[in-house]
C-alpha cells in the first residue's frame, strides 16, 4: 500500500472523474491512471 497526498482541487477533480467513468471509488481511479501512466495492462 502507498499513501497518496492530493491536494483539494486535484482531489475534487479525481471524484469527479471518477464519478464520470463509472468507477466505484477514488481508489479505482488512482490505480487506473497509475496502470495507464505506467502502460501496465
Amino acid at each position: 500500500m502507498v499513501t497518496v497526498r492530493l491536494d483539494g482541487p486535484a482531489l475534487a477533480a479525481l471524484t469527479r472523474r471518477a464519478e464520470a467513468e463509472g468507477l466505484p471509488n477514488r481508489t479505482e481511479a488512482i490505480r487506473a491512471a497509475v496502470r495507464a501512466w505506467a502502460h501496465v495492462a
